[in-house]
């Protein structure tokens, strides 16, 4: 995937401009946001951050994610939302809801590896 730095003269933001990507380029991103947030707190990555950090839809990531927890390479679990000092009303609603969560297993980490030296090898 070849991705172009652009500096927005206006602020100080940075985007990138990318090309079309590869499915195993995609599902390499993937799992590189969810094992960067795993490294960190071990608590994993919403749909919502890894559809953003990711550049995807929310239709094309529910696939990818599908695909990804199907074959092993992440696994999905459920976090309570709980919150104290709201009304009644709020924390029954919230304790009904849940989100899901995702994090890299080992199997996902080897595959990363792989993917990440391929990588070195075709650029170089």
């Amino acid at each position: 995937m070849c991705k172009t730095l652009f500096r927005n003269h206006a602020s100080s933001d940075y985007y990138y401009c990318m090309k079309y990507r590869s499915k195993i380029d995609i599902i390499g991103h993937i799992l590189e946001a969810v094992d960067g947030v795993d490294d960190d707190n071990n608590s994993g990555l919403t749909k919502t951050k890894i559809m953003y950090t990711v550049f995807l839809s929310y239709a094309q990531l529910q696939g990818y994610l599908s695909d990804l927890v199907e074959k092993g390479l992440i696994e999905q679990y459920q976090k309570e939302l709980q919150e104290e000092g709201k009304e009644n009303k709020e924390k029954e609603k919230q304790q009904q809801s849940s989100n899901h969560y995702y994090i890299i297993t080992d199997k996902g980490r080897r595959f990363l590896q792989i993917y990440r030296d391929l990588s070195k090898m075709i650029i170089a």
